[in-house]
């Protein structure tokens, strides 16, 4: 009996989405006798999941990663209907060490997803273009350029064949393999693909958003390394008025290109 009403208090607060309440009473229907039915643990592993979704958007990713592993332990389940969910953890759980810097633990968990989108839907599909991402801009991160050139452009393919050139995941794509080129000393290449996310973005967004600054960043970053510094000066006067315009002037950003322009006019 008081495992039973352990269990309703538990199921009032995860329908109140006080997770934590609900996990702490749901423990205790466990320890008082709860027979520990699927449905029981998939409200538990929820309500990890949610727990750890409040927690990562208030950037404590150690508390994230917590519960995200107590969703993954609760929640266990190698039925093919489950597989979706747990690739959205894994996903959560890359994004989460991401951001906490610790990337050799993203890959792994962006692994995993990988191999799980793969096996749900094929290669032909965005969630998998958006697992090859993580991977990329994680062996980004983690200095590791060549594997990200090569995870970005397993990205970069999938979304050209989905969406077409005329889309802003591919135009994200085309920058970040931009980015990976640069910081491997291969600066043409570098400008090509910031060039291609550049007409995208402008194509898309006009000069209302900070992406198109950005591109114009970069591009006045690259150019200025291969001493063409008419172009780079040029690019980097458009990514100040764009900045100027989206970011307002005491913005950081905006503050370094006005800084920057300044400089290289003299």
């Amino acid at each position: 009996e008081i495992a039973l009403l352990y269990s309703d208090l538990a199921n009032s607060y995860y329908k109140n989405d006080q997770w934590g309440n609900a996990i702490k009473n749901y423990e205790n229907a466990f320890k008082h006798g709860l027979n520990n039915s699927k449905s029981a643990r998939v409200n538990v592993a929820n309500s990890y999941n949610n727990l750890e979704d409040f927690f990562y958007k208030k950037n404590q990713y150690d508390q994230a990663i917590e519960n995200y592993e107590n969703a993954l332990k609760h929640g266990l389940d190698d039925a093919k209907s489950n597989q979706i969910n747990f690739a959205n953890l894994y996903n959560n759980l890359g994004n989460s060490y991401y951001n906490n810097k610790q990337y050799d633990k993203a890959i792994e968990y962006y692994e995993k997803e990988l191999k799980i989108t793969l096996n749900i839907f094929g290669t032909n599909h965005s969630d998998v273009a958006n697992s090859y991402n993580g991977l990329g801009v994680s062996y980004y991160r983690n200095d590791q350029y060549d594997k990200a050139i090569e995870h970005h452009e397993k990205a970069l393919k999938i979304s050209l064949d989905i969406f077409g050139t005329n889309h802003s995941n591919v135009a994200d794509f085309y920058h970040n393999l931009g980015l990976s080129y640069h910081h491997n000393k291969q600066h043409d290449k570098a400008i090509e693909h910031y060039e291609k996310a550049l007409k995208i973005r402008k194509e898309l967004f006009g000069d209302t958003d900070r992406s198109v600054g950005d591109s114009n960043w970069n591009l006045g970053v690259s150019f200025r390394i291969k001493k063409k510094m008419k172009i780079a000066l040029n690019y980097y006067k458009e990514a100040y008025k764009i900045y100027s315009k989206v970011l307002g002037e005491s913005h950081v950003e905006t503050m370094q290109a006005k800084i920057t322009v300044r400089e290289m006019v003299g």
